[in-house]
């Protein structure tokens, strides 16, 4: 108990965290010196003895501000603006909250501060890593909630339906005031839009070095004193009548206490989840000369439960930010599985029914630690560890039935296998960076990550008709690592940004495998070391307020798992064998990012395209042993290129009606050679190996809300026909239609949908047509059909966990 306060006092001495006491504000007018034009979007800051900011805010467009801090506070109160002289005023200096003064600011023009763009109402500060975007007061007026305010964010979609949301090519890291969402907020609704003060879109390669892939979307509060106590509550619920069953059910808690300049909280979730998913195949398979006919019926049944708890201490100090958490999983999983397939041919026919039943259970921990200090002129450090511990056990048993329809040829037989697998694994992360602008056109960077993922205990037991098969044994002690350290270099050149990173990369990949064939043991090392230089640059250009570009590029590689490298067939399962290849190499490849942006207030779009390029990628390949049996191997391909293109379009046609667009597009070609050397050993020739894979999907969505009615979405998702390796999906189309109602000041907030309103109407289907095999598919699964959807929360206090305090 004593270690648990000596922590605590220590935590306290870092943290610097403020007191609520009585408040003193200032107010006024931001205006030149010489011609007397006011000066809107002004920065305004006060600063401690230290030079620690305080408080932070803008004027508006008018120029007026009204900023309130701690009458206790000594220090200065700091005015900017682009094209002007810094200038600062003693606290002392306005004992008196009812006058309003003004404030003159002298011209220079050797002061070139980070760039503001203002497009309408907007405000945009463009720095080095990321863009800050002002959240006025007319943003936040008839919108439903934070999501809202993130689609009107240019690269920003959000999917309507599961409330995720892509940037930059991917699932952003969202933060709060710097810190994990997923701990402090795991449901975004929790944040009341009228306190959020800004949003930062950061470039994550000019943090840790990329292409400008991947990003992080901070969402920066308002302040006001937390309440002592504040709680979240919300319930989730999903009936789907075909199924005649809840499809999705989930309750979360959220509670709050403030002890001191400590915020403790704790989030409980509890998610249950079930299925009835349905497939039919029909088609042909191909082996030499002979042809076989192939029908089959799968049926998959499933539930998942899950309960998690994330539990922890935040210090939001003022300049040192400090979040400790604790958290774990437990998870259960039931899936029954039937299959009944024939296979017909003009010699052989036979039949097979596989019935299966899997368990699976998981326990896992989790472990954060982050600090984040924040130093004048925009200095900034950084340092993020993360832990995460699994312990698993799963018992899968089949029954198979194998009936011969041509008589004398062979015997029917029934048998039952069954795998037991017993796993321990962690996943460690170690982050920093540190953020040093020399001054509005040099910046420098220091960043370094490392990664790891083991298995200290990973073993299988494969049983036949309830006898152990000591042939398919296997017990693992597997790692794969990987450690980076680089240099960041900034230049700002008018309308042009300049980044280039140097990385220098190690990867380590380990593992000792045990097989057993017969009663002899093989043991079989993995070991493998890859060093290499990572080179990137990035290229911003501003057009005009309203028009950026940009370009990125770098040079990486990425090697296989420890599996992949291990030269042993493993026929655990009788259908589906696996093999690694000790000839594997890392991938190497070239990867290009270019977008460009239209912003406006009440209309944006952007485009984003993204390229990648490798001779030697590696891809699993599945090719028949025979009839029923297929092996999959990894393998260098010649030559593997990837095309992709998001665009995304906001518009508000008025306070009450707005639009949202996006679609993404993925183009995928390979030259083959490798797999048609691979078909000519299998004495297989009549393949139609498909070299390219090409599709997109697109979702519209049309929104109103008024606050003083309800709120109405439609949303329409299209899915193209993708052409993949090994065959295509047919197009799909969804419907989607939801209402909302806020009540009792936004405390309460009832949301009712109806998904996938055009089911029946239109198949899931896709054809299968690789290596000889060439079926169709027709897919009835829960997710796609229609189901019914109400969605719950009420918020007790409203606790906004310390962030600071800005009143504009």
């Amino acid at each position: 108990m004593k270690s648990i306060y000596l922590i605590l006092l220590i935590l306290m001495a870092f943290s610097q965290a403020e007191s609520y006491g009585q408040s003193r504000t200032i107010k006024g007018t931001v205006m030149d010196s010489l011609t007397k034009e006011i000066l809107p979007y002004s920065n305004i800051s006060i600063h401690n003895k230290k030079d620690s900011i305080v408080r932070y805010g803008y004027s508006n467009e008018n120029a007026y501000f009204s900023i309130t801090y701690n009458e206790n506070q000594e220090g200065v109160i700091r005015f900017s603006h682009l094209g002007y002289k810094v200038k600062e005023f003693n606290l002392n200096e306005f004992p008196d909250a009812v006058n309003q003064y003004n404030f003159s600011l002298v011209q220079d023009a050797n002061s070139i501060p980070e760039v503001v763009v203002k497009a309408d109402s907007n405000i945009v500060i463009k720095k080095f890593d990321r863009e800050v975007y002002n959240i006025t007061e007319e943003k936040t007026k008839n919108v439903m909630d934070i999501y809202d305010i993130l689609k009107t964010m240019p690269g920003v979609v959000v999917d309507e339906s599961t409330k995720t949301i892509r940037f930059k090519g991917g699932s952003p890291e969202v933060l709060v005031d710097n810190m994990p969402s997923a701990y402090l907020y795991p449901k975004l609704e929790m944040i009341s839009v009228e306190d959020i003060a800004s949003v930062e879109l950061i470039d994550r390669s000019a943090l840790f070095g990329g292409s400008g892939q991947g990003g992080i979307i901070n969402i920066k509060l308002k302040t006001k004193k937390p309440a002592t106590f504040s709680a979240y509550i919300s319930g989730d619920y999903s009936y789907t009548p075909k199924d005649k069953q809840l499809y999705k059910d989930e309750t979360f808690l959220n509670l709050n206490y403030l002890l001191g300049p400590f915020l403790l909280f704790n989030n409980l979730s509890l998610n249950n989840t079930r299925e009835k998913n349905h497939v039919d195949e029909n088609g042909t398979i191909n082996m030499e000369d002979e042809s076989f006919i192939k029908n089959s019926k799968t049926g998959l049944s499933s539930e998942n439960h899950d309960l998690t708890n994330y539990s922890g201490i935040y210090i939001p100090g003022e300049t040192t930010k400090i979040l400790i958490a604790y958290g774990f999983q437990d998870y259960a999983q039931e899936q029954s599985n039937t299959i009944d397939q024939s296979i017909s041919g003009q010699l052989i026919s036979f039949s097979n029914k596989f019935n299966s039943l899997n368990e699976r259970n998981a326990n896992s921990h989790y472990y954060l630690g982050k600090i984040t200090q924040s130093f004048k002129n925009d200095r900034e450090f950084s340092f993020t560890y993360t832990n995460a511990r699994l312990s698993g056990h799963s018992d899968s048993k089949t029954n198979v039935n194998m009936s011969n329809d041509t008589a004398g040829l062979y015997a029917d037989s029934i048998y039952n296998y069954s795998v037991v697998e017993k796993a321990k694994s962690s996943t460690t992360l170690y982050e920093f960076y540190y953020n040093h602008p020399f001054n509005h056109k040099w910046g420098l960077n220091i960043h370094g990550t490392h990664f790891s993922h083991n298995y200290p205990e990973n073993s299988f037991q494969y049983l036949l008709n309830d006898e152990e098969l000591l042939s398919f044994y296997r017990g693992a002690a597997k790692e794969q690592s990987n450690s980076k350290i680089g240099i960041n270099i900034s230049r700002k050149l008018k309308k042009l940004s300049l980044q280039g990173t140097i990385d220098y990369k190690y990867n380590k990949i380990t593992g000792d495998f045990v097989r057993y064939v017969g009663t002899n043991d093989t043991s079989i090392n993995v070991y493998k070391t890859y060093s290499s230089i990572i080179p990137s640059a990035r290229i911003t250009y501003s057009l005009n307020k309203i028009n950026d570009f940009y370009l990125g590029y770098n040079y990486t590689n990425q090697p296989g798992d420890p599996e992949d490298y291990l030269s042993f067939v493993d026929k655990q399962n009788p259908i589906n064998w696996y093999s690694g290849n000790n000839d594997l190499k890392p991938e190497y490849y070239h990867n290009a990012y270019f977008r460009h942006r239209f912003i406006k207030d009440s209309f944006n779009i952007s485009t984003e395209l993204f390229f990648k390029t490798t001779h030697n990628g590696i891809s699993k390949v599945n090719f028949p042993i025979d009839q029923s049996t297929f092996l999959t191997m990894p393998y260098n391909l010649s030559t593997n290129q990837k095309i992709g293109a998001d665009i995304s379009l906001w518009y508000q046609i008025n306070r009450l009606y707005k639009i949202s667009f996006s679609t993404n597009i993925v183009h995928t070609y390979f030259e083959s050679g490798d797999l048609q050397n691979l078909a000519g050993m299998l004495n297989n020739y009549s393949l139609n190996i498909i070299r390219k894979q090409f599709g997109y999907n697109s979702k519209l969505s049309f929104n109103y809300f008024n606050k003083k009615t309800i709120g109405m979405s439609f949303w329409f998702n299209y899915d193209s026909k993708e052409v993949t390796f090994s065959g295509w999906t047919h197009p799909y189309f969804h419907l989607h239609w939801a209402a909302s109602k806020r009540f009792f000041n936004d405390k309460l907030f009832i949301n009712f949908n109806i998904e996938n309103v055009l089911y029946g109407l239109f198949d899931k289907k896709s054809t299968y047509d690789y290596m000889g095999v060439n079926t169709d598919l027709i897919y009835d699964y829960t997710y796609y059909k229609r189901y019914f959807r109400i969605y719950i929360y009420y918020m007790f206090k409203e606790g906004d966990r310390g962030s600071k305090d800005i009143k504009i």
